[in-house]
This record gives C-alpha cells, sequence and structure tokens, in this order.
C-alpha cells in the first residue's frame, strides 16, 4: 500500500483527500445507474411564468428554468398526524451553482447557500413534472454528497402587495401546534386560537410580509373563507427561507374580496376593500420602474414618530441603480407636503424618514399618498393609511 508520502507527492494531499477524490470520481461515473437519478429544473420566483400552476409543468421545454442533475431520495414518511413527506436532493459530486443570478438574489443579499430559496421541478415517476422548493442543507457538517431538503409546494397565496397589486406566489403550508381548542374566551369576547404556517422563497416581495397583515389561507369553497394574521416572521435559520407563522382570525366582508363565478371561487383576497384604490393586476415588464418600500404596518401615525420609507429600481427582475427624483404628498388631490416633517433626506440612497406633522385628529382615518416622480414615465406610489395616537 503506498505511503502517504506517495500520495502527497502525487496529489498534494492526505490519504483521506485521495479516497474523497476517488469517492466522487465512482459517484460521478455511476451516477446515472442509480434508480433515483433524474434532471431537475432550477429557477427563482422572477422567472417562472406559472406561478400558480404546481403540477405537471412542462420544464424541458421551459428557456428561464435551469437544468441540474440530482438524486431524488425520500428522508421520512408521511403520517397524518404530521407534514408532508421530506425529501432530499443530491447534486453530483463538484456541482457549482449553475444559475448565473443565484449570487445576486439570495448569495450576497440573503447569506443563503446554493440552492437553497429556488424551486426546483421534478419528474415523479410517471415523468410528470412538479414544483419543490429547497428549504434547508439536510446536514452542514457533510462537505462531501452535500443533500439538500426540499418540500413540495402545495399552495398558491393570493395577497395584496405594498403597492395595492394583486400577487401570487406558490409555497407550502407546514402544520403549526397551537396547543389550544381552537377558541379561547373570556367574559367580553370570544377569538379563534387556531395556528398555520408557510415557507416561502425569500426575496424583494416576500420580505414585506409584516406582522399582523391579513391573508386568506384556505380551499376555494362557497363558504365563508378562513383569514390568517402573520403573527411571527423568521427570515434566517435557514437563510433565503422566508418561514411564516399565521394566527387565524376573522372574514370581514368589507376588508375581504372573494370573486366567484359559476359557483366557482377564483380569486381570493384580504384587505382587498383597504385604502382609496382598488387593486391592480401586476404586469411584470422589462420597462424601468420604482418601487417604495418600508418596514412595517402601512401606517403613520398623525403628529407622532417618523417612518423610513426607500425607493429602488428595476429593469425587469433586475434591480438598477438609483435616480434622482422628488418626493411628493397628497391626500387625495390636496398636496399636503406642507404638513411633512423630514427627520433625514439620504440622496446617494433615496432615503428619507418622515412624521406628518399635525396635531389635528380629523387626519385620522385618511389616505395619504406618497410619491416619488423621476419622469412622467418612471415614478413610484403607496398608500399609507393615518392613524391619531
Amino acid at each position: 500500500m503506498p505511503s502517504m508520502e506517495t500520495y502527497k507527492k502525487l496529489h498534494n494531499g492526505t490519504i483521506g483527500q485521495e479516497h474523497k477524490r476517488l469517492s466522487d470520481k465512482i459517484m460521478d461515473t455511476t451516477f446515472w445507474t442509480d434508480i433515483n437519478s433524474r434532471v431537475g429544473y432550477l429557477y427563482d420566483y422572477y422567472h417562472d411564468d406559472h406561478i400558480t400552476q404546481l403540477n405537471d409543468l412542462d420544464s424541458p421545454n421551459d428557456p428561464k428554468k435551469i437544468s441540474i442533475d440530482i438524486k431524488f431520495l425520500m428522508n421520512t414518511s408521511q403520517t397524518y398526524g404530521n407534514d408532508q413527506s421530506t425529501f432530499h436532493l443530491q447534486m453530483r459530486p463538484g456541482q457549482e451553482c449553475n444559475v448565473d443570478y443565484y449570487d445576486e438574489f439570495f448569495g450576497s443579499r440573503y447569506n443563503s447557500t446554493f440552492p437553497i430559496g429556488l424551486y426546483c421541478d421534478i419528474p415523479d415517476e410517471q415523468g410528470k413534472y412538479n414544483r419543490w422548493l429547497i428549504v434547508d442543507k439536510a446536514n452542514y457538517n457533510v462537505t462531501q454528497f452535500p443533500t439538500f431538503e426540499i418540500l413540495r409546494c402545495d399552495y398558491v397565496l393570493y395577497y395584496i402587495d405594498d403597492h395595492r397589486r394583486k400577487r401570487q406566489i406558490a409555497v407550502v403550508l407546514q402544520s403549526q401546534s397551537s396547543y389550544n381548542s381552537g377558541i379561547w374566551s373570556d367574559h367580553v369576547t370570544t377569538i379563534v386560537e387556531d395556528q398555520q404556517k408557510f415557507a416561502a422563497p425569500l426575496n424583494r416581495d416576500t420580505e414585506k410580509f409584516y406582522y399582523n397583515q391579513r391573508l386568506i389561507i384556505d380551499n376555494k369553497v362557497l363558504t365563508e373563507p378562513r383569514l390568517w394574521q402573520i403573527s411571527k416572521i423568521n427570515r434566517v435559520a435557514p437563510n433565503g427561507i422566508a418561514r411564516i407563522t399565521l394566527a387565524q382570525t376573522k372574514f370581514d366582508g368589507d376588508k375581504d374580496y372573494v370573486k366567484i363565478e359559476n359557483d366557482e371561487v377564483i380569486e381570493m383576497y384580504a384587505d382587498y376593500y383597504v385604502g382609496n384604490t382598488e387593486p391592480t393586476d401586476f404586469v411584470e415588464t422589462d420597462k424601468i420602474r420604482a418601487e417604495i418600500t418600508y418596514p412595517g404596518k402601512p401606517t403613520i401615525r398623525v403628529g407622532s414618530g417618523y417612518k423610513k420609507l426607500a425607493v429602488n429600481f428595476y429593469q425587469g427582475e433586475s434591480e438598477i441603480p438609483l435616480m434622482n427624483g422628488q418626493w411628493q404628498y397628497f391626500i387625495g388631490n390636496e398636496d399636503v407636503s406642507s404638513l411633512i416633517a423630514y427627520s433625514t433626506v439620504d440622496l446617494e440612497e433615496n432615503e428619507v424618514k418622515i412624521k406628518f406633522n399635525s396635531k389635528d385628529i380629523n387626519y385620522g382615518g385618511k389616505t395619504l399618498t406618497i410619491k416619488y416622480v423621476v419622469d412622467t414615465d418612471i415614478q413610484a406610489s403607496i398608500d399609507l393609511n393615518l392613524a391619531n395616537l
């Protein structure tokens, strides 16, 4: 048997390193002899032309999806009392990131590990491609033949974003133990105490989910749908995934919207009627667009506290350099810029901290429209609810 010095001379390494090299070579050579080997297709939310389709996808003919050789391995079986089956995805030895936008959208942005946060279309035993979400590395201590935990996408979430646009995203519903009967009562009120949670890719849209945001999550039944309110947001552990915990709340016909045609539920949106503007359809475009973002809920207190706003610019799904413009403030058609007090204005970052500087309680309940205008073609607008102390 060759000595360690021989291996060092031949391969500039140890016997263990040589064993790893040979194991990698054997694994790569025999990859397609394994019954679990197949071709998957990677992509993210912004490279998906079929965001509401979960099953029977035509992935091999989709130019936006990137093929990758994988092994599809079952890890745990499903039971009625637990979540769905857990599967693992294993890539070929030496497989490096083959998604050219991953570092920009995930790696450097959220410090995530490839391919966590991506969708992967994987064929079943009948050859039909179904959508999965890569949610974690199965074992961070394993460097040879690493595997990743994947979960089958089983629900399309419909929601209204902070720009009053109708959005949809494929997510994974998961059970959440609430340790109660589902109803809690005191001498005054009775409230629902059930819990649910879901996992979604972390991106520039899902990172804007906020505490107490209301969502409809239910089957498309003709009876009153179940409403949920975000009670916990986890955007780490692992990086690249948003894990959202929900507490059940009540449907409100004055706020929430269900579209029914021919006895079939077409759309379900919570807080559809909140604000002065009806939500619009989201249309992806290659034109330059601006978007205003802010932390927390879409609310600003009258005469108290500052709200941070930032504007970013995009072309298609890619963020582009910032463009200088002008902040504008309206209530209806009335220009109320004189009532806005600034804490800071960072022109290079296009960020402001503002306060609605009035003690008039009559402003409470009205809607403050904030715009950032570069020119007639490039401008962003959001609505914030004015609330009294």
